[in-house]
Order: C-alpha cells, then sequence, then structure tokens
C-alpha cells in the first residue's frame, strides 16, 4: 500500500520486473493476479523509459497539453470578455463567466504562461527554443521535455522510470529539486543515488515476483544486495555440484581426500563476520580509485561550469558586440565553445564512473 504524498523508490535487480510493475499500477498490463486500487478521481501521469513526444509540435504545444483544460478557459474567458465589456452579455453568458473563473482560479490557471515558461526554462530550455519543432530535438531534449510536460500537470501521483536517462548533469539537478518540491505521491525507478537520497523517503523492493518492504536507507539496501548475492552464488555452487553426471561424480570420489585435521572448529559467527569484514575492505579498495576520480571530475566540472557562467555574462553585455571588441569576441565565442564541450565529455565521465560505481557491490 502506497499512502498520498508518499515518496517510494523501486529499488531490485535488472529484469526484476520493476518496469512491468509501474505499468500495472498505470492500467496498461493487467496483473496475473490480485489487482490495483487507486483513489477515485486521482490523476496519474506515467514517464516511461521510452520517451513519447508528439511529433508536428513545437517545444510550447508539446507542453501545452499539460495546461489544455486551463488554456481552453482562457480561450473563452477572451471571447466572453469584451461581451461584458460592452454590456451585451446575455445572464447565461454572466453565469457562464463566473462560473470559468472559478474553475480558472482552482485550477491555479491564472499564471499558466509563467508556469509554462518557469518550467520548460528549469528543463533547459531557452525562451528561443519554445517554438522549435519536436522533431528536431535531441534524445535528452525530448527527455527533459516530457518530464516538463508531467510536472506542468500536477498529477496526484506521479511514476517515471529511469527519469535521468540521456540528461545531463544540470538539468538532473533541475529534476531533482522539482520533485523534491512536488507535493503529490511519487514512485519512481531509477539507478540515480544521488535523486533517490534527495526525493524518495521509502523503499520497496521488487523480488521473485513480491515487493518488500525495506526498512532502511541505500546503504543499507547494498548491503543487502551484497548479502543476497553471495547467497545465491552460494546456491549456484550447490546446484552445480548435484547437477554433475554420475561418471564425473564417482571420478572425483575416487580422488585423494584430503585427511581431515582433527578437533578443526566450523565457521563461528566472529570469523564470518572477520571475512565479511575483509569483504568489505575488498570493495571499498575496488571502488576508492572509481570515487576519487569522481570527486576529481567534480572539481573540474565546478572550475569549467564557472568559467562557463563568466562567459554568459560578458556575452551578455552589449558592448561586447561593438566594432572595436571583434577580435575580442571571437575569442571569447572560441573559448566559450571550448569550455562547453570539455565539460560535456567530462559529464559524460562523471556518468559512466557512476555507472561503474554503481555496479562494484
Amino acid at each position: 500500500r502506497i499512502e498520498e504524498r508518499e515518496k517510494v523508490a523501486l529499488v531490485g535487480r535488472n529484469g526484476a520486473g520493476k518496469t512491468t510493475l509501474l505499468r500495472i499500477i498505470t492500467g496498461a498490463y493487467k496483473p496475473d493476479n490480485g489487482s490495483v486500487i487507486v483513489r477515485n478521481g486521482a490523476t496519474i501521469a506515467y514517464l516511461k523509459q521510452e520517451i513519447p513526444v508528439d511529433q508536428g509540435l513545437t517545444v510550447r504545444q508539446e507542453a501545452e497539453q499539460a495546461l489544455e483544460r486551463q488554456i481552453k478557459i482562457q480561450a473563452r474567458l477572451e471571447v466572453l470578455q469584451p461581451k461584458l465589456d460592452a454590456g451585451l452579455a446575455t445572464s447565461d453568458e454572466l453565469d457562464e463567466y463566473s462560473l470559468l473563473h472559478e474553475h480558472l482560479d482552482e485550477a491555479e490557471g491564472y499564471s499558466v504562461e509563467h508556469d509554462l515558461k518557469t518550467v520548460l526554462n528549469r528543463m533547459g530550455f531557452e525562451d528561443s527554443d519554445f517554438d522549435k519543432l519536436t522533431s528536431e530535438l535531441s534524445g535528452g531534449q525530448r527527455t527533459r521535455l516530457a518530464l516538463a510536460r508531467l510536472l506542468l500537470e500536477e498529477p496526484d501521483l506521479l511514476i517515471l522510470d529511469e527519469p535521468t536517462n540521456h540528461l545531463d548533469l544540470e538539468t538532473r539537478e533541475a529534476l531533482t529539486e522539482a520533485l523534491a518540491q512536488f507535493e503529490g505521491t511519487l514512485v519512481v525507478v531509477s539507478h540515480d543515488r544521488h535523486l533517490l537520497r534527495a526525493t524518495t523517503d521509502q523503499f520497496i523492493i521488487v523480488a521473485d515476483g513480491q515487493l518488500l518492504p525495506f526498512d532502511g536507507d541505500l546503504d543499507d539496501y547494498k548491503d543487502w544486495l551484497y548479502k543476497t548475492k553471495l547467497e545465491q552464488v552460494a546456491q549456484a555452487a550447490q546446484n552445480t555440484a548435484a547437477n554433475l553426471p554420475e561418471k564425473t561424480k564417482s571420478k572425483a570420489a575416487e580422488l585423494p581426500q584430503a585427511k581431515p585435521v582433527p578437533n578443526t572448529p566450523q565457521i563461528d559467527d566472529k570469523e564470518r563476520k572477520r571475512r565479511d569484514a575483509e569483504e568489505r575492505q575488498r570493495i571499498a579498495a575496488l571502488r576508492k580509485p572509481i570515487e576519487t576520480r569522481i570527486k576529481r571530475l567534480e572539481e573540474q566540472m565546478a572550475k569549467l561550469n564557472l568559467k562557463k557562467d563568466d562567459y554568459s555574462k560578458q556575452l551578455a553585455d552589449s558592448d561586447i558586440y561593438s566594432d572595436d571588441n571583434k577580435d575580442k569576441l571571437k575569442n571569447m565565442l572560441l573559448d566559450q565553445a571550448y569550455v562547453v564541450k570539455e565539460l560535456e565529455q567530462l559529464e559524460m565521465e562523471w556518468l559512466e564512473q557512476q555507472e561503474f560505481l554503481e555496479n562494484t557491490i
């Protein structure tokens, strides 16, 4: 059971059924057993891994689909307003005008244009991008646009499946901030640890066709995952031995057997803890160079972002475009392009290192 306004992360191994579960919740798939009950009147918005963006629309038109009701009300009010100003409105039109204002107020529709611009800007779209066709957008831009549309919808239940795929660091941070402020119920599947830490407060493990509420944080989940992996390895070894051909087993039985050491104790809890500690140290040794590299990359990106912001401020000054500053402008644009390219390369490496870190368990 997921309560209203809870922020839930579904975690589990790849192939455990997390995406399937999300599609069952939305009604796209039917469950083999049981049922999904959603509060009457609750609205659901779902961001898939494969981003659906309508072709043939502009960025603005795509985002406006989330505000269709408010925009239609505003359009009708604009038709009625001249009649009211001229004193030509009928009693029915006066009643309609009053009722539409009530609906618009309930939907907080008076700030439609401001909300649309704010969310699109937050998702990395400049005002000059609003009239760009969606067919001209990259995969990452389409993801950002789909996210913007969902945030504008303000649904009761927001479901996200790997929302940070194809996003750069700046947009990831913007999404994290937006989700942290989201007032509805959130269910998210993601490998982005920072996103999960910042936006969710409950973990549910999807494993073996079951949902297991998990009492702990991401570090506790990592420990649970490690222990589960050890158990699976041990079970696989047992199954392999049990399934050996009889001929192989008989040959193995003929081999000289090691002599038992007298009074050899079984592995006790103390020994098991020691071995677990050694394994944790081994994993920490593997993770340390990756974590060090990530820290170094973040420091480099922070410096480059400062440079990028400085160039943007200088380019916003109209004096730089005077004839006297032609050479300076040319050099500045070249420097800015170099910084942007280097920043993109560092961000790509940062994402790769984060994935390496995620898989080092």
